[in-house]
């Protein structure tokens, strides 16, 4: 969150250029999903899959290289999901050529799982299940996020600084828009 850091990063990961191996170009996935660089990301999925994939879906790198696989998909998810920071934030780095799908049972910190629903590169609803009952924190695009109870009675939040807040109950399960 600090955009002299984010400059610093991204010239150090430009200058060591996209050429790599399988796992190499996922730790770039990782890195940019993280600076929110989502079509950056897209650009290294795509070169993953064209340049280090087997027909079996294996990673290459002989003979073959499973964290490649493994870094792919854990950049997959930063890119709709990420909880650093203190707080679940919603399709941080989301580039514009997914600008239609959905993801459920993606862990945050804070023992919540989050399912996620995205049309026009918006999203649209969400569901955030709180297995520990601590009070959940959200951010989506600077916008005040409507949150609703197991009976679709909308509960109260605050809002600061861009993120939503509010307590909830173990085991139970909210939506959002």
């Amino acid at each position: 969150d600090n955009e002299n850091l984010k400059k610093a990063c991204i010239t150090t990961l430009t200058d060591r250029g996209d050429k790599s191996t399988g796992w190499g170009l996922a730790m770039r996935i990782l890195c940019y999903a993280r600076l929110m660089e989502g079509n950056k990301c897209d650009s290294l999925i795509t070169k993953f899959i064209n340049d280090t994939v087997l027909n079996n879906l294996f990673s290459t790198h002989p003979p073959f290289q499973i964290d490649g696989n493994f870094g792919l998909l854990a950049g997959m998810c930063e890119m709709l999901l990420q909880s650093h920071l203190g707080y679940i934030h919603i399709l941080p780095s989301l580039p514009e050529s997914w600008s239609e799908g959905e993801i459920s049972g993606l862990l945050a910190r804070g023992n919540f799982e989050v399912s996620l629903k995205w049309k026009d590169g918006k999203l649209k609803e969400g569901t955030v299940k709180s297995n520990c009952g601590e009070k959940c924190a959200l951010k989506y695009d600077g916008k005040i996020i409507l949150v609703y109870d197991e009976d679709g009675k909308e509960i109260e939040t605050q809002f600061e600084n861009g993120i939503t807040s509010f307590a909830t109950e173990k085991g139970k399960t909210y939506k959002f828009s």
